[in-house]
């Protein structure tokens, strides 16, 4: 565990006394009993050892004590400037700070150029979160891409792989919206905060799968000759402790970020997402809360991205703001026009809005994998339901209408009702040539694929 999570765990400032530590370690203890809380206890123990380690190294962690008992030459010193660089985000994220080191004569002598490339490879290894106009440049200068056969034998494949899909992707949102938090920029501690960051993303993204697929699973089992009731995410986490639980841990985790004296915009849209999925109406930030409006509105006045644009515009759609979300994800599709999540979003505008056939065709038409997204099925199942619910009013006024019986029986079909479409399909008759004996014909032998006949 790195030492500023381990004062955040501990709940104390840094310190350099032991007895200090031990006492705090002892007053943490009852709160995290092994049985109840093995996970709690488990990291108060991780933390209690990584200070206990950092005082015993004399304020150094591990890695840096050990990395100092080696005498160093040019080279490693050479190296050194990229630690400095890296440790200050202006520095970190400049090219023409990296390109004026990487032009020094080490770098290019033919005696020193390989080695100096071999340690500063060795340093990227640990220390590789950097935008993409930095891995172009290193591999410009280092020709990595080009010599990746040479370089695969003397390091991990997969190493070289990702350094040369840094050139061409960029991974993370932009560097520059991160700011410092604390007095002394060298006590960032970047990475980590990243590292906590992109855990906490997967966390919440997976805790959402497992709620749409609790949801999902519960429709299915329903009796599909009747409409189905799709719980809400809220009722499914109150209705399971454990999920419960396992959000509050991922809001720990979330405040848990400030130990590292660092803010990046994204950490607030993973607050978002995780009150989307809570079905709270504002985010939760170290005890102080803030409405979905006001964090989006925040957020959007300072920064722009695709990912900013989708997720600001679900908080404004949960605040009721339907018509300021969508120019927002419209925005986000002229960047990434197939983006699965932001057509998502669009078609839940148009269901909100009553246009069920649009957002129907937006998901059928633009969404592919629909069966491998809980979230996006569970969102079609419930447009199919509204334009069920929609033409039998409409067939209520007017029974004579086929446009919309037709329409009715696609609804059925679509919410997999395949043998309550059959018999819908069979107390109509069709005139052959028409538009509606077409789709009968079409629906009725997909009914028949459907039950293997």
């Amino acid at each position: 565990m790195d030492i500023a999570k381990a004062w955040y765990t501990l709940q104390m400032e840094e310190t350099m006394d032991e007895a200090a530590v031990k006492a705090q370690y002892r007053k943490q203890l009852p709160l995290h009993n092994p049985e109840d809380d093995p996970e709690g206890f488990r990291a108060l123990r991780e933390a209690y050892e990584a200070a206990l380690a950092y005082i015993k190294n004399g304020g150094k962690s591990a890695e840096e004590a050990k990395e100092e008992e080696r005498p160093k030459d040019e080279i490693d010193l050479w190296v050194d400037q990229f630690r400095d660089i890296y440790q200050y985000m202006d520095l970190r994220i400049d090219p023409k700070v990296w390109k004026e080191k990487l032009e020094d004569p080490l770098c290019i002598g033919l005696d020193t150029a390989y080695e100096a490339r071999e340690r500063l490879l060795v340093f990227l290894m640990d220390h590789h979160y950097l935008p993409m106009e930095i891995w172009k440049l290193l591999d410009q200068e280092l020709h990595i891409e080009a010599e990746r056969e040479d370089l695969v034998e003397k390091f991990a494949a997969n190493f070289i792989d990702y350094v040369i899909f840094q050139t061409k992707n960029d991974t993370f949102g932009s560097y520059p919206w991160f700011s410092f938090l604390g007095v002394d920029e060298g006590e960032a501690e970047y990475d980590r905060y990243i590292d906590e960051y992109y855990g906490l993303n997967h966390s919440i993204r997976d805790l959402d799968d497992i709620v749409e697929n609790e949801i999902l699973k519960e429709a299915d089992e329903e009796d599909k000759t009747g409409d189905t009731v799709f719980r809400t995410a809220k009722e499914v986490l109150d209705g399971d402790e454990e999920l419960k639980k396992r959000a509050d841990e991922l809001q720990k985790g979330l405040d848990a970020l400030s130990a590292y004296q660092v803010y990046h915009p994204y950490e607030d849209l993973e607050r978002i997402h995780l009150a989307l999925i809570r079905q709270d109406d504002h985010i939760s930030k170290n005890g102080k809360e803030e409405s979905l409006e006001a964090v989006a509105k925040r957020l959007l006045e300072k920064y722009s991205d695709p990912y900013i644009l989708r997720v600001c515009g679900e908080a404004l759609a949960a605040a009721g703001l339907w018509d300021e979300a969508l120019p927002l994800w419209e925005q986000a599709l002229e960047k990434i026009p197939d983006h699965a999540s932001t057509l998502y979003d669009k078609a839940r505008y148009y269901r909100e809005k009553g246009d069920f056939e649009k957002a129907e065709n937006i998901i059928r038409e633009n969404i592919s994998g629909l069966n491998g997204s809980a979230k996006i099925k569970n969102l079609f199942l419930q447009i199919q339901q509204d334009m069920h619910d929609h033409y039998q009013k409409i067939l209520a006024e007017n029974p004579e209408d086929m446009n919309s019986y037709m329409e009715y029986c696609w609804s059925l079909f679509h919410s997999d009702r395949t043998v309550e479409t059959l018999e819908a399909l069979e107390k109509r008759s069709y005139t052959e040539g028409t538009s509606e004996y077409y789709d009968y014909v079409d629906m009725k032998g997909r009914c028949f694929l459907d039950l293997k006949k």
